[in-house]
């Protein structure tokens, strides 16, 4: 699951503190699983937990963009887009997930 900026960061700013894996859950309802995952992120993106006053920038806990997933709306717009093709339209498309193309035929 995916959590905003503000949770992470106050996720990350809990567990910096010493604050319990339990009392991290019972507060702001995340996991220690993923609070784990995001204190690391964080850290490997140059959160310094002794460093006072603690400093935690956007990009210390922003998640990363998750590439090859679309969205709904990328989905519905690609297929507004082709609804109106003709099946002479499609069999001029290369489908790149077949398994394997013959281009040349030889025996």
């Amino acid at each position: 699951m995916r959590y905003g900026i503000a949770m992470g960061a106050v996720a990350v700013t809990m567990r910096a503190t010493g604050a319990s894996a339990d009392n991290i859950l019972e507060v702001i309802g995340i996991s220690e699983r993923a609070v784990d995952k995001i204190y690391k992120r964080a850290l490997r993106r140059g959160f310094d937990p002794d460093s006072y006053p603690l400093d935690i920038s956007e990009a210390m806990v922003v998640d990363a963009h998750r590439s090859g997933r679309h969205g709904r709306e990328a989905k519905l717009a690609w297929h507004l887009k082709h609804r109106g093709w003709t099946l002479k339209d499609w069999k001029n498309v290369t489908w790149t997930n077949e398994t394997s193309a013959i281009l040349i035929h030889r025996r």
